[in-house]
């Protein structure tokens, strides 16, 4: 149960991002600087809102430090081993990647568009820096009642940053 919505919570915060971009596309920025500003202010307002806010209004006060599976600590256990094991991995797995490579791309009516679909995924610094502040927010705000979330924030971070750098180095475009 407790896995169940953790995945769930991640796969969320995954997809946010792709919708926030459709959102801000709408918007008119003078240069990147200020959509990167505006994509990191609404991801990070999503994904704050989702991963701890949400997580704490839906327990109930005499389930926060309780050992039954619903309780709040397993939830936020589950949702950190999520955040440390699965976003990572599909992050690696770049579906809609494999999805231009190996579908679109052979069904491509020039040689133009069958190069197109050949890129790298988009990096955006945004996205990044909302997931490091997303982390950080649910290492701060869970401590009081479980004070060694701080290590695991570490070892998040630390699973995040060499992600963040094979994929930088190998499989994302720059510009």
């Amino acid at each position: 149960n407790t896995i169940f919505y953790s995945v769930i919570l991640s796969t969320y915060n995954i997809i946010i991002p792709l919708v926030v971009q459709a959102m801000v596309s709408f918007e008119k920025h003078p240069d990147e600087g200020d959509k990167q500003q505006s994509l990191y202010i609404n991801i990070a307002l999503f994904r704050w809102i989702n991963t701890v806010i949400v997580t704490d209004l839906t327990t109930p006060f005499l389930a926060k430090l309780g050992v039954e599976t619903f309780d709040m600590m397993n939830s936020v256990n589950a949702l950190l081993i999520s955040e440390m094991v699965y976003s990572p991995i599909l992050k690696f797995l770049d579906i809609g990647g494999i999805i231009q490579r190996h579908y679109l791309a052979p069904r491509a009516k020039t040689q133009e568009l069958m190069h197109d679909n050949f890129h790298g995924g988009y990096y955006s610094m945004a996205e990044r820096y909302t997931d490091f502040t997303k982390v950080l927010l649910l290492c701060i705000f869970y401590s009081p009642y479980y004070p060694i979330i701080f290590f695991f924030g570490v070892g998040i971070l630390f699973v995040q940053f060499w992600t963040d750098k094979i994929l930088l180095m190998r499989a994302w475009q720059t510009n």
